[in-house]
């Protein structure tokens, strides 16, 4: 964390982020500007290198082409610095778009205006007068925060406010620059993030250029806390970050990188930010001991122990540095080191050095390449070449070329040449036969070899006596109608079951020996006419490709089969063909007959008949077919009819793998208006659910009620006990124990109880103690409040 200073990402603008960057240095600058001419010469070299081959097709005179290789040479020639200076000069250069429009006067009134670059230097310097922080080329931007969110704000490049208290800074002597408005924040650094795995294995570094600045809460502690300390040089205007000890940094950096403080630190005892684990003495063991932890190895234990914060300014040494001597479980970055490093700053570079030559020692060792390097070494390696088809494509498609010393890299290459979904497993050879080492595949080629030679040899022999051959033939003949006669003798003889099966074991037996006489002959008239030429060597045989066929798992289809599958194919579709051209035809004169007849308009012929209910009838009329085309009409109609046969029997049967069970049960979910017993429909909302309680559940947080929902009750009063009784986008009562209310029977409740309590309140306590009394009818003694007479005794009722 060296010369990094505070910088202004992109221009000079407001809502800019502030980010740390390395410090800005003539040296560097003038190697950067070196590096980009020289890179932009050689590319405008081969533009225009390019650029001639193109102009040479265009219709340009010699002279003017001359003119352009000139000017090329020359520019070749120069120096990068005499490009840089010429090329201000030439505004064609400067701007390639100018070179699309044949109006550069109306181009450079309408061009969008160039923002000048601001170097680096402008950008890193900075104003600190007034409790504002401005950029040294524009006082009226200041750092500042557009929205304090959170305990962490970016810090932004803004415009001075003199009522924005977030854009005042006080710089302390040690080294911190607060917020006027917050004392306990300040400046800091945001750290970049860990990568250590990437595309590549030693991953990417680490570094601090282009880290934001944020403003977060000030830390206490004396080590750790290097992100938060600056330094602002007045002369230069240069912001200096991480301006503290090398300590300081070291504790800073180790609690980032997730590694121990106990490899810099050891045992002594410092002030930094750590953690109190609870770890239990054993396994199973209730009783816990506390234990001191650095960050680092706190984030390691966060999930597995009990841990708590530690107060500030504390010191302590980490306890995981010492874990064999306390009998604790190694966590963090001492998991496989044991505490047995140094990363401070003299001795980091030769430690990591020192583990770096280890580990690649250990992967060397156990690396599954060099034993195989190592074994092979030992053994000759056969390379072969094979012409690699797909399975099912037969020869169909031109063949692949690929050469392999292992079935492995073999079925690798396959996978990628020949494009196939999955991944290559199995190859076999032309007769069927599956290969699963390279050994079996250079024998299969030589046996292959041998068994084509042989059958040339054998068909190119003329001397062969055809009566030899039909002798031969007759004798086989006679021997299989013996055993034919000697079978059917022998099923007559037999009796019983047990007679039969001995019979036909000893068919089988006899049918099985001739079979292997006949091999046997075959095998010896190959090996003598072998015998007769000399067979060349494994490596000559190997010259030409072995044919194979790829399979990602499928069963083996010889290339036989598929040929034979595309020419009947052929015959079908010429078949077919054929019966679909007379139907055409025949449909084409068809229409020619109707529209001739169409076109006739003939009314026909009157003709008398016999009949009293018809005595004329019209004949030849144009509406009525003739012979020839009702004729032609059962034609067509039986092409038709033989068409659709073909096809039918011309269809390729498929078959479908079909599941006894369903994939995947789709829950039944359903929605639902539900209101609380007895209030108002008005108060009804759509509730979800799986099953009852659900509902339930559902209905208690959607309607608000201070009491959990317990029965679900229809419109009609019925309660419902069963999730399928429920329908969808039916409208239910819900209530918390009560039994079934009406709406309207609530509200009438709700305002008898409330006229109640204004008598009471308006006319006091007594208001609401009367009695009703009625007077008593002069001709009829019957008192309006009592009871029915219905239900008094006889007597009394006479009375």
């Amino acid at each position: 964390m060296s010369k990094y200073v505070l910088e202004i990402e992109g221009n000079l603008v407001p809502t800019t982020r502030i980010i740390v960057n390395r410090q800005w240095s003539k040296d560097e600058e003038e190697k950067e500007i070196l590096v980009t001419t020289d890179t932009q010469s050689v590319k405008s070299s081969k533009q225009l290198s390019s650029k001639g081959f193109e102009e040479e097709e265009e219709d340009l005179t010699a002279h003017d082409r001359a003119h352009r290789l000139a000017d090329q040479r020359l520019n070749n020639l120069k120096w990068p610095w005499e490009r840089l200076v010429n090329a201000g000069n030439d505004d064609d250069d400067d701007d390639p778009e100018a070179h699309k429009y044949t109006d550069k006067e109306m181009y450079e009134r309408y061009k969008p205006a160039s923002v000048p670059k601001i170097s680096r230097d402008t950008l890193q310097r900075f104003k600190f007068e007034d409790g504002y922080i401005s950029c040294a080329a524009n006082r009226e931007l200041v750092l500042g925060l557009m929205e304090q969110e959170g305990r962490v704000s970016q810090v932004l490049l803004v415009k001075r406010k003199p009522d924005d208290i977030n854009q005042r800074w006080v710089m302390k002597e040690n080294g911190e620059i607060r917020s006027k408005h917050s004392n306990q924040t300040c400046l800091t650094v945001s750290m970049p993030n860990n990568e250590p795995f990437s595309e590549d294995e030693e991953g990417r570094p680490l570094t601090f250029s282009g880290c934001p600045v944020t403003l977060q809460a000030r830390k206490t502690n004396r080590y750790g806390k290097a992100h938060q300390r600056w330094h602002y040089d007045a002369e230069t205007g240069f912001i200096h970050s991480f301006y503290a000890d090398p300590y300081d940094k070291e504790i800073t950096a180790a609690n980032k990188a997730d590694v121990c403080t106990f490899s810099i630190a050891g045992q002594d005892n410092i002030d930094q930010p750590g953690y109190v684990a609870e770890i239990p003495l054993s396994t199973g063991d209730k009783q816990c001991r506390e234990y001191l932890v650095c960050t680092s190895c706190a984030r390691a234990m966060r999930g597995r122990y009990k841990i708590n914060k530690l107060q500030n300014n504390v010191q302590f040494s980490c306890s995981m540095g010492e874990a064999k001597k306390l009998k604790l479980q190694q966590i963090g970055s001492f998991k496989v080191l044991n505490g047995k490093v140094d990363l401070s700053t003299h001795e980091a570079l030769l430690s990591l050095q020192d583990w770096e030559h280890k580990l690649r020692t250990l992967r060397d060792e156990t690396n599954v390449r060099t034993i195989a390097k190592e074994i092979s070494a030992a053994k000759a390696v056969k390379t072969v070449k094979i012409l690699a088809y797909k399975n099912g494509e037969g020869r169909l498609r031109p063949g692949e070329l690929i050469c392999g010393s292992t079935i492995e890299g073999i079925l690798d290459q396959c996978t990628y040449r020949l494009g196939l979904n999955s991944a290559a497993r199995r190859i076999y050879t032309e007769d069927g036969t599956m290969v699963m080492e390279i050994e079996d595949l250079i024998d299969w080629a030589v046996d292959n070899y041998k068994t084509l030679m042989a059958e040339y040899l054998q068909g190119k022999d003329t001397k062969v006596d055809d009566l030899e051959l039909e002798q031969e033939t007759e004798k086989q003949e006679q021997e299989t109608e013996k055993l034919d006669e000697q079978g059917k003798n022998l099923r007559e003889r037999g009796e019983g079951e047990g007679q039969d099966s001995q019979e036909e074991v000893q068919l089988d037996k006899d049918s099985a020996e001739v079979d292997q006489q006949e091999a046997n002959k075959v095998a010896k008239e190959r090996e003598m006419v072998l015998s007769q030429i000399q067979i060349p060597g494994t490596e000559t045989i190997l010259r030409y490709p072995i044919e194979v066929w790829i399979s990602s798992g499928k069963d083996f289809v010889a290339p036989e089969i598929v040929e034979s599958k595309i020419e009947n194919r052929r015959k079908k579709r010429v078949f077919r063909s054929a019966v679909s051209l007379e139907l055409d035809i025949e449909k084409h004169i068809l229409r020619q007959m109707k529209a001739r007849r169409y076109e006739e308009m003939d009314p026909g012929e009157l003709k008398p008949t016999r009949s009293s209910k018809q005595p004329v009838v019209i004949e030849g009329n144009w509406q009525e077919p003739s012979v020839e085309e009702q004729l032609k009409h059962d034609t067509v109609h039986k092409l038709e009819t033989h068409l659709a046969e073909v096809k039918k029997n011309q269809k390729e049967t498929t078959k479908t793998i079909g599941t006894s069970g369903r994939l995947y049960k789709q829950p039944d979910t359903k929605r639902v208006m539900v209101y609380p017993n007895g209030e108002s429909l008005e108060r009804a909302v759509y509730v979800w659910g799986n099953t009852l309680e659900e509902l339930l559940d559902n209905s208690t947080a959607k309607l608000g009620m201070w009491q959990k929902a317990r029965f679900i009750y229809t419109m009609e009063g019925k309660l419902v006990t069963k999730f399928n009784d429920i329908n969808k986008d039916e409208l239910l009562c819900v209530s918390g124990g009560k039994p079934f209310t009406k709406p309207q029977g609530y509200r009438d409740v709700i305002e008898i109880k409330a006229n109640w309590t204004r008598a009471r309140k308006e006319y006091g306590p007594s208001a609401t103690d009367f009695t009703v009394d009625a007077p008593l009818n002069p001709k009829v003694n019957v008192d309006p409040f009592g009871p029915p007479a219905l239900t008094m005794p006889p007597e009394e009722t006479a009375n």
